[in-house]
């Protein structure tokens, strides 16, 4: 049988092709060495970086694309460069690399190293593209850096705000998390943000204020004077009230659809189970640990056969935009461990993307100071003021 050979290449939107000519403007004409791409969550962030490659493609560059330690993300980032030729024939390794990569200093970090040297020693102008570039990036002090900047500064030798980087280097950092490179630089380079506006028929975090989606969850914070243990017993009547309250939300919302929920550490999972079986609601996990993640994708789009709560451990990193049809309330759990407000904006994320047109009313239950707040950095990104991060 003769193979089926086509490869249909994916639209670029109008909002991307104006990022990436943008992009393409500082690096190629400008020589700025470093840039980062700032959007909302689910608003085509992949998209505005593959125009840019394709931008770059007569110009010789190659290209080095990494991200999170997610392999289902890893390998849908990697399908969606296949149907860009000029992308994919010119990927360092010819695929798609993560941070476990750079993490593990083991055998696919030999061969990420070798492939930079060689595109070093042959001279090839290279672009560096860091996909959820504010996760593992802080450090203390210069000399005291995470492995991944370790990795750009010695490798790459292209660490953002050296005067000695390697003029072939460039890098494109991309984020929809506030975060500043700059923590541990006392002396910048020149360097430059560009911002990714959304296209028509998208739903953001501005929609979900005016249309009064957001609610507030249930906090749990512990005042610090409160010591041994007081602080014991106030945890433990704290968390009575949670399951109680929380029991009433999947009494309230589970019978209209899915009540999909988040927690961070496996000690709350408890907690879930509990509020489950007090509404006598069914429960199912979901965890990259357990190799079912992706079952939550293909879940959500079969309607529910009963009333059921569907609990997702850690985060969900995939960056296609789910099925929110069969969704009857969203509950955002605080973060115990990580990133507060990066966890609870990405997670709050999934429900955004171009799905306007299918008006969807269900509540999102979560920290609304925190979620106004990344509603406000946008807004001033948008304007072009990159310094709201930085006040």
């Amino acid at each position: 049988m003769k193979p089926n050979l086509s490869n249909t290449e994916q639209v670029i939107y109008t909002n991307q092709e104006k990022a990436g000519n943008l992009l393409y403007e500082r690096i190629a004409v400008e020589g700025i060495l470093w840039t980062l791409l700032t959007a909302c969550m689910q608003s085509g962030k992949t998209g505005a970086a593959i125009h840019l490659c394709e931008k770059l493609y007569p110009d010789g560059f190659k290209f080095l694309f990494f991200g999170p330690s997610d392999n289902a993300l890893k390998n849908q980032t990697l399908d969606r460069l296949r149907k860009h030729p000029k992308v994919s024939m010119n990927l360092l390794g010819s695929k798609v690399w993560h941070a476990a990569d750079i993490y593990s200093r083991g055998v696919a970090y030999d061969e990420l190293c070798r492939h930079i040297g060689d595109a070093k020693k042959l001279g090839l102008k290279v672009l560096v593209i860091f996909d959820e570039a504010h996760i593992g990036i802080g450090a203390k002090s210069q000399e005291d850096m995470q492995k991944i900047p370790e990795f750009l500064r010695d490798v790459c030798e292209s660490l953002p705000g050296s005067e000695d980087a390697d003029k072939n280097i460039h890098m494109l950092l991309v984020s929809a998390t506030p975060f500043t490179y700059d923590v541990f630089q006392n002396e910048w380079g020149k360097f430059s943000e560009v911002y990714l506006e959304s296209g028509t028929n998208y739903v953001g975090l501005k929609e979900l204020m005016l249309d009064a989606r957001l609610l507030p969850h249930i906090k749990r914070d512990i005042p610090q004077h409160i010591k041994g243990k007081e602080r014991k017993k106030y945890k433990t009547e704290q968390n009575r009230i949670f399951v109680k309250r929380l029991a009433e939300l999947i009494k309230t919302y589970a019978s209209k659809g899915y009540f999909v929920t988040r927690c961070t550490v496996s000690s709350e999972e408890g907690l879930f189970r509990e509020a489950c079986r007090e509404a006598g609601v069914k429960l199912e996990v979901f965890e990259s640990r357990s190799r079912n993640i992706l079952e939550f994708e293909k879940t959500l789009w079969e309607p529910p056969s009963e009333p059921t709560v569907l609990l997702v451990k850690r985060s969900y990193k995939q960056g296609k935009t789910l099925c929110l049809d069969h969704i009857a309330a969203w509950y955002e759990n605080d973060t115990r461990s990580g990133r507060h407000d990066a966890d609870m904006a990405q997670s709050v994320g999934r429900v955004l993307g171009y799905h306007k047109d299918r008006a969807h009313e269900f509540p999102i239950f979560c920290d609304v100071e925190s979620i106004e707040n990344m509603a406000e950095y946008y807004e001033a990104c948008a304007r072009g003021d990159f310094d709201l991060k930085r006040r």
